[in-house]
């Protein structure tokens, strides 16, 4: 996950619109500006997807969408967002 963070220095910001409820970012690579990434956040459900499915894929948040909490002025990374085992509060089984 720390190289997801380090490399959001790495993005552009193309468009940013909003459809109802959503914002919707697409985004571009620094020196890949043929390739775009749609990402979205819903402010009122702290919901954020991605185009690039890494969350899916492996379980945690993609460039892409830290990307997205720093534009949208975040403090704090969404709890959906967390898994329960990299809280501090996490049971370890006996």
């Amino acid at each position: 996950m720390k190289k997801e963070i380090e490399s959001v220095e790495a993005l552009n910001l193309i468009t940013k619109r909003r459809f109802l409820n959503t914002m919707v970012h697409t985004l571009e690579k620094f020196e890949k500006p043929d390739v775009h990434i749609m990402s979205s956040f819903r402010r009122s459900t702290e919901n954020l997807n991605c185009q690039c499915y890494l969350l899916k894929e492996h379980s945690y948040p993609c460039r892409h969408m830290f990307f997205v909490m720093k534009v949208e002025h975040l403090k704090a990374i969404p709890d959906k967002l967390v898994l329960k085992r990299w809280k501090n509060d996490a049971k370890f089984p006996d």
